[in-house]
């Protein structure tokens, strides 16, 4: 990483302490060593700063449980994260009492992607039982197209309206395909009915 700076609070909120460093690497043991670090002291003396004392490390060893995968979850978006890296970076998420409710909706999404597919087999099913020959089969593709196209766009809608409401992220995630679902069972049992 580069210029990193790390700030440093005591109990009460008070700024203890600031590191700056051009560099910085991860080792294996749950720390970061920064390089050329510059160091800014705060010593506070009652209820005014009394003191700034500023020092040079050529090399430092800062010990942290923020690892390089939580680094690299701040910067991508959630969809590109894996289901793993999702929960983990929830749970630290949390742990820290910030919002995850996103994370947590695109974490459910990738949950209940076999339930989309499964969703888009049983929006085939009223197309499949049709019988082409008698009729133009272009507008029939279009209706699928234009069903499946509805399907991602509810998807999204859903992940954002959710996350803006505050719903519940599984059922958030869930909702669109469980709603294309009975559209398509209805379908297929309105073309068995009709025939």
């Amino acid at each position: 990483m580069r210029d990193v700076r790390i700030f440093e609070f005591d109990n009460q909120s008070s700024l203890v302490s600031m590191m700056q460093a051009p560099v910085a690497r991860f080792t294996e043991d749950e720390a970061w060593l920064l390089e050329n670090v510059e160091r800014t002291e705060f010593n506070a003396g009652g209820a005014q700063l009394s003191r700034i004392e500023r020092t040079t490390v050529p090399v430092f060893r800062w010990p942290t449980a923020i690892s390089a995968e939580m680094i690299s979850a701040a910067v991508l978006k959630p969809d590109r994260m894996s289901a793993v890296d999702l929960f983990q970076y929830i749970r630290h998420l949390k742990a820290n009492a910030q919002s995850a409710e996103r994370y947590e909706i695109e974490f459910w999404k990738k949950v209940f992607y076999p339930l989309s597919c499964l969703v888009m087999v049983m929006m085939a099913l009223p197309f499949a039982y049709l019988h082409f020959r008698s009729e133009g089969i272009s507008l029939y593709v279009f209706g699928g197209v234009m069903a499946g196209i509805s399907f991602f766009f509810l998807n999204n809608m859903f992940g954002y309206i959710g996350e803006l409401q505050r719903w519940t992220p599984w059922i958030t995630a869930a909702a669109p395909g469980f709603i294309f679902m009975l559209i398509s069972l209805g379908a297929f049992g309105w073309l068995v009915l009709r025939r």
